[in-house]
């Protein structure tokens, strides 16, 4: 049940029906960056398992963070991220829970043992991996923007350099300064009855810092968060631990108390969702498809529209808000502009389940153009028709096949495409996504190259994926640059078809590419760019931005990404 309080946008999970009612709740602290990306689902998942226990629970974004609002300044520093903690322990204490439980991971670790002094009836907080000295930790995350910037393949001079940032997002220089203050390991205030700490693997301090929460009278049960790293590493490829999940819902079990003194629907705060109103737009958190599976968030104009409505479709496992808030950010200039737009998580991505059905890999699935149709469902039921498609990567995919079926849709803005066209019987594996060529056969020949090949850090399958990649090429020149039709794959015909679908039904369609993107390779081998159209195909922009990596970090790629979506938007 999406709620809005506070400046921002939370999802309250009730009890599970036929559960025994409790009078506890559940509190999330989520962290903060790419680990909160990553572990969005893992949040979710959590959720779900506690409601079977009969344990609701509320989940949020900060200040500045997710769908929140930007705040009008950080001079409060951390705090301001505290106090919203703060709000929403507030907003369970007024639906009637009377005690409370947190989730608290990594950065939101940090928030909640700070905050916990002014949160009433604090029972128990699972510290999941915490910060516990924030100079090491923006130590750490310095060095891992750079090894995110490095897979990007992100040029250095487009690289944020200054203050903390890491995968598009940057942290406000006051917080920053009160993160770096940040040592858990010398509190002095009580925290809760009940700890349980859960340390990564190698993480040091956590003894210490143990033997300090029951020196302030805790009962503290410690534990290993086992898969922290394959968690929070990549969006991509996280994988829920689930040993973790179930380790948590049992310790927060046997701190629930008796049921609650009213129900929580009762709480007008819970009733329905509201809206948040910001400069030039208003956005409503909602639910939507069959049993109201899918989660969204629709930003509509203050004023007048002024073209069709944006469907925004994520990429990958990145929560709808997007890479480095791409996507919240472009709804909210949309908006200001006159267009409206819907932005939302498919199905078994961040806040939406799974698919009835559907098999648990969606990306490049066929299960993912239903989730696309209800969107355009809940799109058509507010008056809001026509519309256009936006996707990157795997959605700028999406947003193109949905366009080939859907008439509804009558543009589609697509960014760092791979492909066009996906055989269902091929499987995918994000672990072999093919990297440009242009990469690969700079890598092919090093030295270092073969001798991590020796070494067993490099598997030969990498290696013959080159080889693979070099042959297609060689088949795709033949076949677009000679005429030998014969030698086209099925992948070949079967896009040129998907485009001359597009254009006899009249829809039209800008594509984006970075200039070194695998997507851009494709593309050119199997038409023509001239004068920035697909030759052939007076219905099809395309635009190549110079230093853009695959996810649009730089501001200026985002720019011609808003730039295209919002000229395709006023065409109709």
């Amino acid at each position: 049940m999406p709620v809005v309080f506070a400046g921002t946008v939370g999802l309250f999970m009730p009890a599970g029906s036929g559960s025994p009612r409790t009078d506890t709740a559940v509190l999330f602290a989520s962290p903060w960056g790419l680990e909160e990306i990553s572990t969005r689902k893992f949040r979710r998942l959590l959720a779900e398992d506690l409601s079977k226990e009969g344990m609701p629970s509320l989940r949020f974004d900060y200040p500045g963070t997710g769908d929140a609002l930007d705040p009008p300044d950080f001079a409060g520093g951390s705090r301001v991220w505290e106090d919203s903690l703060v709000a929403a322990a507030a907003l369970l204490r007024s639906a009637g829970y009377g005690r409370l439980v947190i989730v608290a991971q990594g950065l939101g670790a940090a928030l909640a043992v700070n905050a916990a002094p002014r949160i009433q009836n604090l029972d128990g907080i699972a510290l999941l991996a915490p910060v516990l000295s924030g100079r090491l930790h923006l130590r750490e995350l310095a060095l891992w923007a750079k090894v995110v910037d490095g897979y990007l393949q992100i040029k250095e001079e487009y690289r944020v350099k200054q203050g903390v940032a890491i995968a598009g997002l940057t942290m406000p220089e006051e917080i920053a300064a009160d993160v770096r203050k940040l040592d858990l390991k010398q509190i002095s205030h009580p925290v809760a009855g009940h700890c349980l700490l859960l340390a990564a693997p190698g993480q040091a301090g956590t003894a210490e810092f143990a033997a300090r929460l029951r020196g302030l009278g805790a009962e503290v049960t410690e534990g290993a968060f086992t898969g922290h790293q394959e968690l929070i590493a990549n969006p991509l490829t996280a994988r829920v631990p689930f040993g973790v999940v179930a380790k948590i819902v049992s310790w927060a079990s046997r701190l629930k108390t008796a049921a609650p003194s009213k129900a929580a629907t009762a709480d007008p705060a819970f009733a329905a969702p509201k809206s948040l109103f910001g400069e030039g737009f208003e956005e409503t958190p909602v639910r939507f498809g069959a049993g109201e599976r899918l989660y969204g968030v629709l930003c509509r104009p203050k004023g007048d529209r002024a073209g069709a409505t944006a469907i925004l479709l994520g990429s990958a496992y990145d929560r709808h808000s997007g890479w480095g808030r791409l996507t919240t950010e472009t709804a909210r200039r949309l908006a200001a502009s006159g267009v409206a737009s819907l932005r939302f998580d498919a199905a078994n991505v961040g806040d939406s389940p799974p698919l009835a059905g559907a098999p648990l890999q969606v990306l490049y699935n066929d299960s993912q153009q239903a989730d696309v149709a209800e969107a355009l469902d809940y799109v058509e039921s507010r008056a809001l028709l026509p519309a256009i498609a936006v996707g990157r990567c795997s959605g700028a995919y999406l947003a193109f096949q949905s366009a080939l079926k859907d008439r509804r849709l009558r543009g589609l803005v697509a960014a760092n495409s791979f492909t066009y066209y996906w055989d269902a019987a091929r499987p995918y594996d994000p672990d072999t996504t093919p990297l440009a060529l242009k990469a690969y056969q700079g890598k092919l020949f090093k030295l270092e190259t073969l001798g991590r090949l020796f070494k067993g850090e490099i598997g030969v399958n990498s290696l013959l994926k080159v080889k693979s990649a070099i042959g297609k090429k060689i088949s795709r020149l033949l076949w677009l640059r000679l005429g030998f039709k014969l030698m086209g794959t099925k992948e070949q015909v079967e896009t040129q078809k998907n485009f001359m679908t597009l254009l006899k039904n009249n829809i039209s369609c800008s594509l984006i590419y970075s200039q070194e993107d695998i997507g851009l390779d494709n593309i050119l081998n199997n038409f023509r760019i001239e004068f920035r159209k697909l030759a052939g195909f007076d219905n099809v922009d395309v635009d190549i931005v110079e230093g853009a990596d695959h996810n649009l970090t730089p501001g200026f790629s985002r720019d011609v990404f808003r730039d295209r979506i919002l000229n395709m938007a006023s065409k109709f």
